[in-house]
């Protein structure tokens, strides 16, 4: 039994409708797409829709969070994301939208799917284009005030 809210993190409880506020994410308002720079990718960890546990199934490249954005000829909606499967660890986990082409993630590699806005995570490491490195700039040795006053 749980006292305190913050006993039941990552919990299921029950909780009556009336007192549920939906928050709309600040993320899932804007486009996280045009958040990025040019020649970034945004690696991205899907994880399994259907289970509590936080198993990664696949990794991705974001694509857009634009809920007019078309996704196998669907409107994306509110609360989701376009994701490219890049990478897929379990073949067999199901997909959140189907399609009849596409049932599985197994299925979707290199293919632009709709997930879930809380079932993946962007990795801490974006890539982005190889960038020439700026030389050092050289410092001159310049006196200081102690210096200064001596002379």
């Amino acid at each position: 039994m749980y006292y305190l809210l913050e006993d039941a993190v990552g919990c299921k409880v029950a909780w009556p409708i009336n007192k549920v506020v939906l928050d709309r994410n600040p993320v899932a308002s804007q486009d996280v797409s045009m958040q990025h720079k040019e020649g970034e990718t945004r690696r991205c960890k899907i994880y399994d829709w259907t289970s509590e546990e936080e198993e990664v199934i696949a990794e991705g490249l974001l694509c857009s969070s634009n809920s007019k954005e078309m996704v196998n000829n669907i409107p994306l909606g509110p609360n989701a994301v376009s994701i490219e499967v890049v990478k897929v660890f379990k073949d067999n986990a199901h997909l959140w939208r189907p399609t009849a082409e596409m049932f599985l993630i197994g299925d979707a590699i290199n293919e632009k799917i709709a997930w879930p806005l809380l079932k993946f995570e962007i990795m801490a490491s974006i890539t982005t284009a190889a960038t020439p490195a700026k030389p050092a700039a050289t410092k001159t040795a310049s006196p200081t005030n102690q210096q200064r006053k001596k002379q």
